[in-house]
């Protein structure tokens, strides 16, 4: 059988635009933490991993404020504030893992934005699964799914 001639289920259809569209977010977020790390970086002498900090926070700011309204709609304020704690909590999971995790690529590998990219692409996965099964789980059950 071709994959061309394959009829998806509405549901691997929907699971599918829903991942592709996290991981829109998921890269422009990460354009922003990047972007934000290497101008810590460069223009104000920060060394790598307080930079890295501070772009997550930064970033994490905004991927929660768009996953929350596109990628897992939420409807009640009641849920915004359990969100926010849950997804808070999510990156303040995920700083210490990336800096774990970049801080052992700086032994491996000399450029700095490449070791960090490594770092964090090994946590996408990861992020994706405990913001869908976690942070945005009532969501999910409440609201219509992404058009």
């Amino acid at each position: 059988m071709r994959w061309r001639n394959y009829q998806w289920s509405s549901g691997v259809k929907q699971a599918a635009l829903k991942f592709a569209f996290y991981l829109g977010v998921q890269l422009a977020g990460y354009a922003i933490d990047m972007g934000s790390f290497l101008i810590l970086l460069h223009a104000f002498d920060i060394t790598p991993l307080p930079a890295n900090i501070v772009g997550k926070v930064i970033a994490g700011t905004f991927a929660f404020l768009v996953h929350r309204k596109y990628t897992f709609p939420v409807a009640t304020e009641g849920d915004a504030r359990r969100q926010a704690v849950l997804y808070a909590a999510l990156v303040a999971f995920n700083i210490p893992l990336s800096s774990a995790l970049l801080a052992g690529m700086l032994q491996l590998i000399e450029f700095v934005p490449l070791a960090k990219f490594v770092a964090d692409i090994s946590c996408i996965g990861l992020t994706y699964w405990l913001s869908k099964r976690f942070v945005f789980s009532a969501a999910r059950r409440k609201s219509r799914p992404l058009e």
